[in-house]
Order: C-alpha cells, then structure tokens, then sequence
C-alpha cells in the first residue's frame, strides 16, 4: 500500500484551486489537476476518490467557518444545512444577527478568497445551500406572519417566492465577492446593505399582497 505524503496532497490540492478557479468545477479535470501537479491521474486518485473529494478538502474549512458566524449570530436558531431548518427570531432580531454576520462574512473571505471565490461558485454546493436557505425562508414567512400553509394557493406563492428570494441572494453574494475591489470597511457596508434589502421586503404589506 503506498503511503500518502503530505507535500504531495498539498500541491494537489493547489493545483486543483487554479483549475477550479478557472474553469468551475463542472469544466474541470482530474487528468488536468494530475498534470499539474506532475503526477499520473492514477496516482491522483490515491488521494482524492473525485472532484467532490477535491472540493471537500478545499472548501470545507471556509464552508465550516460560515456554519460556526450562522449559527453563533443567530444564538444557535440558524443551522447551515440542516434538514428540517427551523427559525424563531423575529425580524428585528434577524436584521441585528445580519449586522455582525456581514462583518463575519467579509472577514472570512478575505481570510480565504481563493477558497470563498470557489465555494461560490461551485454549482453542486451551490444549490444545496441555496434549497436550504430557501427552506428556511418558507419558515420565516409561516412562523413570522402566521401564514396558513394548508391554502395550496398561498403554499405555492410562498414556495416560489422563497426560492426566488434564495437565489437572488446566492448570486448577489457571489457577484459582489467574486467582483469586488472595495475596501474591507466598504465591503462590509455593502453586504450589510444587500442582505438588509431583502429582510426589509419582508414586511407585512409584501404577505398581505401575498394573501390576496
């Protein structure tokens, strides 16, 4: 059995960051990351089963720093990910927790562009993140406006309304990360403002055009 060294995990995973980077992951290949990394694709695949498994080992420290600033800003009432998402803040709450979450947001990607840049737009990642967050809005709306989730009608404008509101936000972020040349304080300030845009549609006027 051969031994795994370490020095030959990080130029892999190196390697696999410029070819994610450029080309998404989708586009990419392992035979590329291979020749990069001056190895066989068979000899790759000793240490990375597949480009999920790449991902993982580049994303997934940035990804569990994003759970930790979730759920610590919202006193453990937001869990990234979790399959039945529940919420029992009120707005107010939330748009406090969103404050010091834009900062935690900003501070993480400039801790790791390169990594944060990835996970953005990793397509797979993506749209998990993206139907959970969509869950949770459903929630949001139900619990904080006493919405009647057995009136079909009102069930079927919630759910697409709320992915609507998830995928805006997702594409938002990316393109103000991926994009962006501000300054920390300036870029703090503009996902603050992003983020604040769509809790304050969340209003009480935007349910009741809902129900009618």
């Amino acid at each position: 059995m051969q031994i795994q060294k370490n020095e030959v995990r990080e130029r892999i995973v190196l390697s696999a960051k410029d070819e994610f980077l450029e080309k998404g992951m989708d586009k990419s290949s392992m035979r590329t990351i291979a020749a990069k990394s001056r190895m066989t694709v068979g000899n790759l695949y000793r240490y990375f089963k597949n480009k999920d498994d790449l991902m993982i080992a580049i994303v997934g420290d940035t990804l569990e720093e994003i759970r930790a600033s979730v759920q610590g800003k919202t006193s453990n009432e937001v869990v990234m990910m979790d399959s039945s998402p529940n919420i029992n803040l009120s707005l107010v709450q939330i748009k406090n927790a969103i404050d010091e979450l834009s900062s935690d947001l900003v501070e993480i990607y400039l801790r790791h562009r390169i990594e944060f840049n990835i996970l953005m737009m990793h397509s797979k990642l993506n749209d998990e993140i993206t139907m959970w967050f969509t869950e949770l809005l459903k929630k949001l709306f139900t619990t904080s406006f006493d919405l009647n989730r057995d009136n079909e009608e009102l069930n079927d404008c919630i759910d697409v309304t709320a992915h609507a509101y998830a995928v805006s936000v997702s594409l938002g972020l990316r393109d103000i990360f991926y994009r962006s040349s501000l300054s920390e304080e300036n870029l703090k300030k503009v996902v603050k403002i992003f983020l604040k845009s769509f809790v304050n549609n969340l209003s009480v006027e935007f349910v009741e055009s809902v129900r009618e």
